[in-house]
């Protein structure tokens, strides 16, 4: 899974490509630390292509309970914390 959205940077390079590669949980805090990768496109992705950008999100804290075996994991439910974010606002699911 991965996020689909538009970024241009100062040179003009636009990432399209947004990849969890860290969530971090911890239950002594109210907050969840979600770590994204930005990368050109998906091609570049799949091609394992290095990152041109890496960005790091302090979002709304994801619960030990939230988690189950029927897909409800750290990740699954980052992607849905993401996109409550401004920068992730009209971000579309690559699935």
């Amino acid at each position: 899974m991965a996020l689909i959205k538009e970024k241009e940077l100062k040179n003009g390079v636009v990432i399209k490509y947004w990849r969890i590669f860290s969530v971090e949980l911890n239950k002594d805090f109210t907050v969840t630390e979600i770590k994204v990768m930005g990368y050109l496109d998906k091609p570049a992705r799949e091609t394992n292509k290095n990152p041109v950008e890496v960005q790091s999100f302090t979002v709304s804290k994801i619960e030990l309970s939230d988690l189950d075996l029927l897909g409800n994991n750290p990740y699954k439910l980052g992607y849905e914390e993401l996109k409550k974010e401004q920068f992730f606002e009209g971000a579309i699911d690559d699935l």
